[in-house]
């Protein structure tokens, strides 16, 4: 199953984000075990990761456009993804304490201010057809409430298609004829 996770921050925002945890509780149904980060996106940046990376440690240096690198970290808690993008200042290797100093600009100008994360997740062995796998994001900017994402779900068919035709006479003289 494959998932992608949207955020933007708002053209309305008044600050560029500098802080963005995405969290995504992983269905019942699916084996955490088996999650594989694919890609990681913001403005113009994308970082792409070998098929298999459970987890990330790593940091993009946006450098000189924005004097910010950031950090980027996912884990695997239970059944729970969680990724944290984190503006750090190259000088200090701390947070900025300038509130105007993040990676993640208003979305006046599209990509800029837009990211995401793409994973999949393999099914548990199994499942019975019908079975709804559901998914939800949290997502945080800085220190506000975290925003949920829509739910979207999958539902399991392991019933394999069939079908069948009639059998046509022998012989036919007919130009055209249904098929049933």
């Amino acid at each position: 199953m494959a998932y992608t996770v949207l955020f933007e921050n708002k053209p309305t925002a008044t600050a560029p984000a500098a802080e963005v945890v995405i969290t995504d509780v992983i269905d019942p149904s699916l084996d955490p075990a088996t999650i594989s980060i694919q890609n990681v996106r913001f403005g113009s940046t994308s970082i792409d990761f070998p098929e298999g990376t459970h987890t990330i440690n790593t940091t993009a240096d946006l450098r000189p456009a924005n004097n910010i690198v950031v950090h980027i970290s996912s884990s695997i808690v239970g059944n729970s993804l969680r990724l944290d993008l984190l503006a750090i200042d190259p000088i200090t290797g701390k947070m900025p304490v300038d509130p105007s100093a993040g990676f993640l600009p208003p979305n006046k100008v599209p990509p800029q201010g837009e990211g995401s994360v793409s994973f999949t997740v393999w099914p548990r062995a199994n499942l019975a057809t019908a079975v709804q796998i559901r998914s939800r994001a949290q997502i945080t900017f800085d220190i506000n409430a975290p925003i949920s994402t829509p739910e979207w779900f999958n539902t399991v068919d392991n019933i394999k298609p069939a079908s069948k035709v009639l059998g046509l006479p022998a012989n036919s003289v007919a130009v055209s004829f249904p098929v049933q």
